[in-house]
């Protein structure tokens, strides 16, 4: 590579860090998904990675001025992937039958709003047509806990660990069903 391709690659990379790190999420995914089977200390230390850059995607976009219509759809998408990867992954491994109702209600959720999100963008739609609130910031951060715990119980193989991250997958279900439900508006229902 000459060095004004490697100038330019870098300033792309670095006018699109938080939609790059948002794709790195969702590639990422299907490791984690691997690695539950193979290697649990690697997928608890990966669930970590993957929930803190959650954070930091979106605190570039703010920060650094990057934010974008794409990343707006990405970064919501890149969350339901890791989830859908984990709890299919985590529920067969435990074969509980708590883990495959609220993977199955978290799933139906999840392609209900990806299905709207992405249809919003290709239609051009000047906003998210869900767009993130409080309270779907907060069901993301149960899920992901509760993800990080199940992890964790099934690496220690301890069951009080298991049972609390059952309560948080339990609860991050019933804020995803309430956001579902939830109309403010006729034409709007919040994530």
């Amino acid at each position: 590579m000459h060095l004004t391709q490697k100038s330019k690659l870098a300033t792309v990379i670095h006018q699109q860090l938080a939609n790059s790190i948002s794709l790195l999420r969702i590639i990422l995914a299907p490791l984690l998904c691997y690695l539950i089977y193979n290697n649990i200390t690697g997928a608890s230390w990966l669930m970590l990675c993957l929930a803190l850059s959650d954070g930091i995607d979106g605190y570039v976009a703010r920060n650094i001025g990057q934010e974008t219509a794409l990343g707006k759809l990405l970064d919501p998408i890149a969350d339901k992937v890791i989830a859908a990867f984990a709890l299919l992954a985590i529920a067969i491994r435990s074969g509980s039958l708590t883990l495959y109702l609220c993977t199955a209600l978290q799933l139906c959720r999840d392609l209900f709003f990806t299905h709207a999100r992405i249809s919003a963008y290709l239609k051009s739609a000047p906003q998210p047509a869900y767009p993130v609130t409080l309270v779907s910031k907060f069901k993301t951060i149960l899920l992901f806990l509760a993800i990080f715990l199940s992890i964790l119980g099934l690496e220690k193989q301890n069951l009080l660990v298991q049972n609390i991250a059952n309560m948080l997958l339990c609860s991050s279900t019933i804020v995803s069903m309430y956001t579902l439900i939830r109309v403010k508006y006729p034409h709007q229902v919040y994530k």
